[in-house]
């Protein structure tokens, strides 16, 4: 299956995506505009009411000298200002998400026979996590977001941000008076921040195969950094001598890994690397699963680089668009040069 590239957007954009982006546009006004009426006038009336009070009856005079009535009214509008602000950053949250959901799903298959998904507040489930294998949750918490859920070439693709952390005791010596004092805190300290994917495969394999970056240091504190990955197996030995500075591989079978672990899928793994200058942990799962987690990539990045036009002009719209629908692409790119091997 041929990846859908900027032409095929265009082409989306020009003949319904447009119209859709300006559904959305009006549903954000429908939303917006009575909120701001309701909030102008009840500004309004405290300033009117206070400008009154103040100017036209009678108000105890030491209240009146102790009050700056320009910093007060500033203050009052500045309150009002801040209460716009965050009504519009939640309305370009629910544009954020829909856009970005709209270009995942551009990519999948016209006609899939499971309806494709997203939730901007769940995360993959922990069950899935934990039968990759690869990360250590009695010592590691998780958080994450934005699931979701496409099938592409007749196959079922997922995304998802997570963090996985440790909460560390921390102190800190601190002075008061010229008394010292310790303070003691908890610090969350990150092991991972950044998205998991995961799809099937074509390679079958009866062991998990386990590719750990070569590269990743101790991000933790006082901590050995694979006390946070429970990794099966043994390492195996890679006829690769340029991969196996990139990874080390574990797995029960060294014969099935170095099968599966062709030149061919190792040099498509290095083109991935091109594409994400960043750490990978990568699983090949019992069965035909592939599941592979990039470092300091993230959908809530791709989301928040969405900033839609106040006025829409239709050719700069498209331009902010392409961008974004580059960034989906690339994610969609990873399964796209693995599936190679299958064909």
């Amino acid at each position: 299956m041929n990846l859908k590239t900027k032409d095929d957007f265009k082409e989306f954009y020009d003949n319904h995506y447009s119209n859709q982006l300006k559904t959305y546009y009006g549903e954000v006004m429908r939303r917006m505009l009575p909120r701001v009426i309701i909030h102008t006038i009840v500004l309004l009336v405290v300033i009117i009411t206070l400008a009154l009070a103040f100017y036209r009856y009678k108000i105890d005079e030491s209240i009146k000298m102790s009050i700056n009535k320009p910093l007060f009214f500033l203050v009052i509008i500045l309150v009002y200002l801040l209460i716009m602000y965050s009504l519009r950053r939640k309305e370009l949250n629910k544009l954020q998400n829909s856009i970005y959901r709209d270009l995942a799903f551009f990519f999948g298959d016209d006609s899939p026979k499971t309806a494709p998904s997203y939730y901007s507040d769940k995360k993959i489930s922990d069950d899935a996590l934990k039968q990759m294998g690869l990360f250590n949750f009695s010592l590691l918490k998780c958080n994450g977001n934005d699931y979701t859920y496409v099938q592409y070439d007749n196959s079922m693709l997922c995304f998802s941000d997570i963090q996985l952390y440790q909460y560390v005791d921390r102190e800190e010596e601190i002075y008061k008076n010229g008394t010292k004092y310790l303070r003691k805190y908890k610090d969350k300290q990150f092991f991972f921040d950044g998205i998991y994917m995961g799809f099937p495969l074509k390679q079958k394999n009866t062991s998990q195969i386990f590719l750990i970056p070569n590269s990743i240091k101790n991000t933790l504190y006082d901590g050995r950094i694979m006390d946070y990955i429970t990794y099966q197996g043994a390492p195996i030995k890679l006829q690769n001598q340029a991969f196996a500075k990139k990874y080390k591989v574990y797995s029960y079978d060294e014969e099935q890994t170095n099968k599966i672990l062709s030149n061919g899928l190792m040099d498509r793994i290095n083109k991935i690397d091109s594409i994400f200058n960043t750490k990978k942990y990568i699983v090949f799962k019992e069965g035909t699963r592939f599941a592979i987690c990039l470092n300091d990539v993230r959908i809530t990045d791709i989301k928040k680089r969405i900033k839609p036009l106040t006025f829409r002009i239709k050719g700069m719209e498209f331009k902010r668009l392409c961008k974004n629908f580059e960034a989906v692409r690339y994610l969609y790119m990873i399964y796209q040069i693995l599936a190679e091997e299958n064909n």
